[in-house]
C-alpha cells in the first residue's frame, strides 16, 4: 500500500468516529501523521486541488455553454426565419451534448416544416416560398432537410410563392413609380408583375388602368391614379395609398 493510499484509509478511519474537524480540535492526529500530511500528504493535496480546479474550469464552461444555449433558444422559433435557421447551426456547435443536438434538430425541422404547411394552408403561398428560400440560404443539416422535405410536399405551391415573390418586387417598384408621378415606368413595372403572377393582388387591374390612360394628359393620368387607389388598392401599402389619394385628389372648388 503506498502512503498517499495510507494517508486515505488512515483519514477514512478517523472519520468513521469523528468528523476531521473534531479530530483537528482534539489533537487526536499524532505527530507522525501530522508530518504525513506536511510531507507525502501535500504532493497528495496539490494533486487533489489540481483535479477539482480541473473539473470546476470545466463545469464552468458547461454552464457558460448552456447560458449561452438559454439566450439563443428564443430565437429558434422567431418569425425571422433567416435567423432562427443560422441560430440553430451555431446552437448545435455550442452544445457538447449530441443527443440533445439531435433533439433540437428534430424539433426545429418539424416546427418549419409545419409551418410551411401551414402558411399554404392558409393561402399563403408567398410567405411559404419566403420560408424555404430562407433555408437555401444556411449551410446546415437541418437547413438542407427544411428545404427538401419542402419541395417534396408542396412543388407547385412553392413555385408559385416564388412567382408571388418576384410579382411583389415589381410591384413594389410600380408603386413607387406611381408615388412620382411616372405613370410610364408604373405601367412597364405592373406589366411585369402581371406576367409573372397575373392573380398577385390587383397588378392586372392596375396594369389594365394604366394602359387605357395611355399617354394622355394630366388631368387622364390623375384620373387613372384616382381610379386605382379607389378600386385597386388591395394589399397596397397605407403610405402609398395616402400619397396617391392626396396626388389624385380632384381641385377644390
Amino acid at each position: 500500500m503506498t502512503t498517499e493510499e495510507q494517508l486515505d484509509a488512515r483519514i477514512k478511519k478517523l472519520e468513521e468516529k469523528k468528523s476531521f474537524r473534531e479530530l483537528l480540535v482534539g489533537s487526536l492526529l499524532g505527530p507522525v501523521l501530522v508530518a504525513m500530511v506536511a510531507g507525502f500528504g501535500g504532493l497528495y493535496v496539490t494533486r487533489i486541488q489540481t483535479a477539482t480546479q480541473a473539473r470546476l474550469d470545466e463545469t464552468t464552461k458547461q454552464i457558460e455553454r448552456m447560458k449561452v444555449a438559454q439566450q439563443m433558444v428564443a430565437d429558434l422559433f422567431s418569425d425571422n426565419h433567416g435567423r432562427s435557421l443560422a441560430t440553430e447551426q451555431i446552437l448545435t456547435r455550442v452544445l457538447d451534448d449530441p443527443a440533445l443536438v439531435t433533439v433540437i434538430h428534430d424539433l426545429v425541422q418539424q416546427y418549419y416544416e409545419g409551418k410551411v404547411a401551414r402558411e399554404i394552408g392558409a393561402g399563403n403561398l408567398q410567405a411559404a416560398y419566403a420560408i424555404v428560400d430562407n433555408a437555401r440560404q444556411i449551410d446546415s443539416p437541418t437547413a438542407k432537410a427544411i428545404v427538401k422535405a419542402a419541395e417534396l410536399a408542396h412543388p407547385q405551391e412553392l413555385e408559385k410563392g416564388k412567382s408571388y415573390q418576384s410579382a411583389s418586387v415589381a410591384e413594389a417598384e410600380g408603386f413607387q413609380a406611381l408615388t412620382q408621378g411616372d405613370l410610364n415606368q408604373a405601367t412597364m413595372a405592373f406589366d411585369r408583375a402581371k406576367k409573372l403572377a397575373p392573380d398577385y393582388h390587383d397588378v392586372s387591374e392596375i396594369s389594365g388602368v394604366l394602359h387605357r390612360a395611355g399617354a394622355g394628359d394630366a388631368a387622364t393620368k390623375q384620373a387613372a391614379t384616382r381610379e386605382i387607389v379607389n378600386k385597386y388598392s388591395w394589399k397596397m401599402p397605407e403610405g402609398v395609398k395616402a400619397q396617391l389619394r392626396q396626388q389624385s385628389a380632384p381641385p377644390a372648388n
